[in-house]
């Protein structure tokens, strides 16, 4: 019999909420939910990353320069997440300082183990990388509301492409779950260009 922890993640200090929920086989690490935190919100994983429990900071030390951090690489989620709705805040990007809320929904029964990580739920699109943080992502959702004006212009030529924050693709989500199961398996390099993958 396996164990399957769904997760929610939802982003801090924004409404309507941006959140996702996220199945993981119970022999993962902490690591391995912040590849799920990232696929499934729709980030790229090129800022620096952290978490924090119960007066614990866990992460890359390496990365992080600090020896006082603990590995999240060796750190199993059923060790940290013993009942639902345990939470554990994640942080991505300090500049931008996106923090994130992730609960343990729920611990499920099942007769096998997943494939890949899955999504199971979620709503609207995750804020554009390196837009400046909360109040810069506001202002550009008030900007994309008038495709008329100048302002959409050259938010858009600074974007790269038109962004709706409404968007939400479950199975795209999952396609990049599979592939990037996939990548692991194969020992290939991770790729994380995920802009269309929010």
């Amino acid at each position: 019999m396996s164990k399957i922890y769904q997760f929610r993640i939802e982003l801090n200090g924004i409404e309507p909420a941006i959140w996702r929920s996220v199945q993981l086989n119970d022999d993962n690490q902490l690591l391995d939910l912040h590849y799920a935190a990232q696929i499934a919100m729709g980030w790229y994983d090129s800022h620096l990353y952290d978490f924090h429990m119960d007066g614990k900071h866990y992460g890359d030390p390496e990365a992080l320069d600090d020896t006082n951090i603990i590995d999240d690489s060796e750190v199993d989620i059923v060790d940290i997440f013993k009942n639902e709705k345990d939470s554990i805040l994640y942080t991505y990007d300090f500049t931008d300082d996106w923090k994130h809320t992730i609960t343990l929904e729920k611990i499920i029964d099942a007769k096998k183990p997943l494939e890949h990580m899955l999504c199971v739920g979620g709503k609207r699109n995750c804020p554009p990388e390196d837009c400046g943080g909360i109040s810069a992502y506001l202002e550009i959702v008030e900007i994309m509301k008038t495709p008329e004006g100048k302002e959409y212009e050259e938010m858009v030529e600074w974007l790269g492409e038109k962004y709706d924050p409404e968007f939400f693709d479950m199975q795209i989500i999952n396609d990049s779950f599979k592939e990037t199961e996939e990548m692991f398996q194969n020992d290939m390099d991770m790729d994380w260009d995920v802009s269309e993958k929010n």
